[in-house]
């Protein structure tokens, strides 16, 4: 990947707000664990196959992602603790994985490109070492396609980003499956995050059918929030455009 192109991908992922975007009033009420920061979430503790890894480090990771570098060395540290004492710990290696992004992004900010490089590519094998060890544990699928899923929306090579919407579409689908067990019980973030960023996927796949049902799909999951909101949204634009490019025939 050319410097300036990695330096933006990058950039992206680590500034995204995929953890910090605004929750309604009732989203709030829903989302809230008590080891949790307001308005971001994480699994319910019932939820099978769930360690509860990302109990540890959320608030770090939210403020990782918004630059807090200090915040980032709390993150890694903590994942190489836990995997120091399990090297299979598959939720660590999961979420050592995000943060790496992170830490390609400020090494891109400070023109690093080699090591930026480095760190992108340690993260991705994070995710895939992080699968192999525990496929059916949601709690690493759902980090690993939260990562890949916002990285394709971002990565401004197509080809990539296509392979890592492929990916993250796969993960964040069985991830949701894996979730119906106890489905009331889930955070509405985490529901209409997931199931909005899988959409946005299929858009830049090119498949306004696939996007337009997952649309559906979140305003059907969870009524009445600002993912709803803003599915609808995206559902009204795309028959706009049908509409214009019907009337331009």
């Amino acid at each position: 990947m050319k410097p300036r192109l990695l330096r933006v991908a990058c950039l992206a992922m680590a500034t995204s707000a995929m953890l910090s975007a605004p929750v309604l009033a009732q989203d709030a009420e829903t989302t809230a664990d008590t080891d949790a920061p307001r308005g971001m979430f994480v699994l319910d503790v019932g939820t099978s196959g769930y360690r509860g890894f990302d109990r540890l480090v959320m608030a770090d990771y939210v403020k990782a992602a918004g630059g807090d570098s200090a915040a980032l060395e709390r993150l890694l540290g903590a994942c190489a603790e836990a995997i120091e004492v399990d090297a299979e710990n598959a939720e660590a290696l999961a979420w050592r994985g995000a943060a790496r992004m992170f830490e390609a992004g400020a090494a891109s900010d400070s023109g690093d490109m080699m090591a930026a490089m480095t760190h992108v590519n340690k993260a991705l094998a994070d995710l895939a070492r992080a699968g192999s060890l525990e496929m059916d544990n949601p709690g690493v699928r759902i980090i690993a396609a939260q990562t890949l899923l916002v990285l394709a929306q971002n990565h401004p090579i197509e080809q990539m980003a296509k392979g890592y919407a492929t990916q993250g579409i796969e993960h964040a689908t069985a991830g949701l499956a894996s979730l119906h067990g106890n489905w009331g019980a889930q955070p509405i973030a985490l529901k209409g995050r997931l199931m909005s960023d899988v959409a946005a996927a299929h858009e830049r796949l090119g498949e306004p059918n696939k996007a337009r049902d997952w649309y559906n799909r979140v305003i059907g999951a969870v009524p009445g929030s600002v993912w709803a909101q803003q599915a609808q949204a995206k559902i009204d634009a795309m028959d706009a455009a049908a509409d214009r490019e019907a009337r331009s025939l």
